[in-house]
């Protein structure tokens, strides 16, 4: 471990982080044997039938001995949906992309005071390597909870390496040589916290909150490294690390679809009438995927060779694990309404333009979300004018620290006073002059509620399911070395992108509406 790296993890973390340990496979079950010879390369799911070879007539042992060869892939079925990737369309219920976070905290921190480094080391005991300002903006919130749980990870390899590898997940490059349970952590750790993720929503959520009481801890740091007090090694730069992690939740009330959507509303909502929305979608999945299996192996399914319906849920239920969570139908629902709004913009009003400069009655303009940043240059300059702001926040408590240093302040209740003073020239927070709220005007309706949807929120959940949903599993088929795990797959992304909103139904047995 570094020398920076100064964080003892609680003792619940130290046992998360020494307890870890790649999975293992269960034992599996042989194939019973036919014409006398034993099939130990080819497994059968517990609790699957077994046929003894008398019950199979010859023709029928020869045709089932080549789809054994075909379908022997497909044990547990336990790959068949296997771990998804956040960047990958339609995962999750996205903000901006991880490299527009990068993009938006890099050129926000450059126009404030140019580069910076964070105080996260994901470098080697003889290596560190501090993570930049920009991706620690990426990474917070979407794949760590706290700044203090990234600093706990610092401390050893495997939490480094934690951090390493979910920087690739998010911005690519290098894929860093890690353990698989370290991969696993990290996704796990990521699906949990999408299936929960109100905090990174304006309007609908608690975005707003979230930036401010990152951005208090902050220049809280900042005053005291002013004064030159030690308080994690670096108290300037633990000040710029823990503004990082709350500029994710700034710059996220930027994307068009995080303006309105009423993403507590919706989550509430779908939880009480739809508290068993993932179990109808897994058994409509399992039932869709053992038809699938069955016309593709009828003898094999005939001598009880193909998965039932039930082993099949169970398996999706198991490898979908974290991830699961993060696909009920309240999270479908507002990845309808917050991908019409990114793509097809939404009217909002902020107190100052890009500039800074007030505007009577405020500032209009059109923002968009997501992967759509490039196509507005308006929501860039707003959000990058937003960090900077933020980051001369930090800039004005460490001068007022170091003011209260040079003039030999002794007496707590001067420094207090002091204290107090700085923080009145930066509030209110100048950054949030630039967050846009909705129009009251110009912009379409949308009816949340499954049952008395509107036209314009259909379409939008439609197109959520064909295009971001089917993706995702297409994408995952094309991933798969077993040709049946991929058939299996692809069938089932085909019917998603053919049948959209249709397949949800029929999965619930209640129509949305209109």
């Amino acid at each position: 471990m570094s020398s920076k790296s100064r964080f003892a993890p609680p003792e619940a973390e130290k046992g998360r982080l020494a307890g870890r340990r790649p999975a293992v496979d269960a034992p599996e079950e042989e194939w019973t044997e036919m014409n006398g010879q034993a099939n130990d390369d080819v497994d059968l799911l517990p609790g699957d039938v077994r046929l003894g070879d008398e019950q199979i007539p010859l023709a029928q042992r020869r045709a089932l001995a080549t789809q054994v060869g075909e379908i022997q892939g497909n044990r547990h079925v336990q790959r068949m949906v296997a771990h998804l990737k956040p960047d990958q369309p339609g995962s999750v219920l996205q903000r901006f992309g991880s490299a527009e976070h990068e993009q938006l905290g890099t050129a926000g921190a450059k126009k404030a005071m140019g580069g910076i480094l964070t105080e996260i080391d994901i470098g080697t005991d003889d290596k560190p390597e501090y993570l930049p300002y920009g991706q620690m903006v990426a990474l917070a919130g979407d794949y760590f909870e706290s700044v203090d749980e990234m600093r706990y990870l610092t401390v050893t390899q495997d939490g480094r390496d934690q951090i390493r590898y979910a920087r690739y997940v998010a911005l690519g490059g290098t894929e860093p040589a890690v353990a698989g349970y370290v991969k696993q952590a990290v996704m796990d750790r990521y699906f949990t916290l999408a299936a929960k993720n109100i905090s990174h929503f304006s309007a609908g959520g608690t975005a707003r909150n979230s930036y401010e009481v990152y951005h208090r801890q902050a220049l809280d740091q900042a005053f005291h490294a002013g004064m030159g007090r030690v308080m994690f090694g670096d108290a300037w730069n633990a000040a710029l690390t823990t503004e990082a992690f709350g500029n994710h939740y700034l710059t996220d009330m930027f994307s068009a679809g995080h303006v309105r959507t009423p993403r507590e509303d919706i989550k509430n909502w779908y939880t009480a009438k739809y508290p068993d929305s993932i179990n109808k979608f897994v058994t409509y999945m399992g039932t869709h995927m053992k038809a699938y299996l069955k016309g593709e192996h009828p003898i094999a399914n005939f001598a009880g060779f193909v998965p039932s319906e039930g082993s099949l849920e169970n398996t999706i239920r198991q490898i979908g694990g974290a991830a699961l969570n993060a696909f009920s139908l309240g999270d479908i629902v507002s990845l309808g309404f917050h991908n019409r709004d990114n793509t097809q913009g939404l009217q909002v009003i902020s107190d100052v333009d890009a500039a800074g400069v007030p505007v009577p009655g405020g500032f209009k303009w059109t923002g968009m979300g997501d992967s759509n940043l490039s196509k507005s240059p308006i929501t860039r300059d707003m959000a990058v004018a937003a960090v900077a702001a933020s980051l001369k926040d930090l800039i004005i408590m460490k001068d007022a620290g170091e003011a209260v240093k040079h003039g030999k302040a002794t007496a707590s209740y001067d420094i207090k006073a002091a204290y107090e003073n700085a923080l009145l020239k930066v509030t209110p927070f100048a950054a949030e002059r630039y967050i846009p709220r909705a129009a009251t005007t110009g912009n379409v309706t949308m009816t949340w509620q499954w049952g008395s949807f509107n036209a314009e929120m259909r379409k939008a959940v439609d197109e959520a399911i064909k295009d971001d949903v089917a993706s995702t599993l297409s994408d995952k088929a094309k991933e798969q070395t077993d040709s049946n795990k991929k058939a299996a797959l692809e069938d089932f992304a085909a019917h998603l992108k053919a049948e959209g909103i249709k397949a949800i139904e029929a999965a619930l047995g209640v129509t949305a509406g209109p």
